[in-house]
This record gives structure tokens, sequence and C-alpha cells, in this order.
């Protein structure tokens, strides 16, 4: 049986790696750092704002902003409602992937609440970008509590880099 030196069982492994497709590779994000974005919805012409911090240690999201808008329902309704949405200290993993699953209740001015639930999904392809989706659904309820419209943001794409 012929000797191979060590380092011959490296070269396989290695061209292995580059046969993987790109969406396989991730990265975390830099330090203490800031990330500026759009999101796929529009305000006229301009897409909506996004931004991201990552926290000094590296390890999570300590702040995450999106602008959103969503369509309701209901004719006889609200058209649309819209908001900044700030979501906080979001773990990432191991593969710079982040996520967060939220609700909350708003009271408005005319006596009716809504009922927000947003879904953020985010991860560093690149220590540079960020990348993922966004989606908020709110409830909007009457002063007995009986469901009155229903808005969707549907699925929101952003990006964002350092």
């Amino acid at each position: 049986m012929p000797k191979y030196p060590k380092s011959a069982a490296i070269v396989p492994a290695v061209g292995a790696l580059a046969l993987l497709p790109a969406g396989a590779w991730s990265a975390m994000p830099r330090k203490d750092a800031g990330y500026q974005g759009v999101s796929s919805q529009k305000a006229g012409p301009l897409n909506l704002p996004v931004a991201l911090r990552v926290a000094r240690n590296g390890r999570s999201i300590s702040r995450f902003d999106i602008q959103w808008s969503a369509k309701c329902a209901s004719p006889t309704g609200r058209r649309t409602i819209g908001g900044l949405s700030v979501t906080r200290n979001r773990k990432l993993t191991k593969r710079g992937s982040f996520s967060s699953k939220t609700t909350m209740t708003q009271p408005f001015a005319d006596g009716t609440k809504g009922v927000f639930t947003t879904t953020l999904k985010g991860k560093f392809g690149k220590r540079t970008l960020a990348r993922g989706t966004f989606k908020v659904a709110v409830s909007i309820r009457d002063a007995a509590g009986q469901q009155t419209d229903t808005c969707d943001s549907k699925t929101i794409k952003w990006s964002a880099r350092d």
C-alpha cells in the first residue's frame, strides 16, 4: 500500500467545499457594527429603510428597525396601517442567523385596538451583508374585543450593509 503525506487528505475536503451551493455559506457579522439598507416595500418611488445593530460582543442583534405598511381587508375600515417596528436583543446562531416572533397590543385614538404580530428572519451571508424577511399581521378589534378588520404587510424582503 503506498504511503501518502498526511496533508494529502486535506485536498479532497477543500475541493468539496467549492462544490457547496452559495446559499450554504454563512458568516458572522462584525462586532458592534451598524448596518443600513432598504426593504422591498415602497413609499412612492423610494424603498422603505431598514437598520440593524450588532452587539459589542458580536453574539446578538441589539436592535433591528424597519418601516412597514400593511393593507387592510375591510372596505369600510382603514385602508392601510403602517409604522416603525423595533426588535431588540435577538441572539445570533453560530451560522449567523436570527429570528423573532412577537405579539403586542396597541390602543388607537378611536377606542379600537390593534393586535400586532411581527415575524422577523435574517441571516448574514457575508460579514458586511445581512438579508431576510419581515411580516406584520394586525387584527383590529373594537372596544368589546370583536375583530373588525385585518391588515397584512405580506412578506417583506430586506437587506442591509455595513
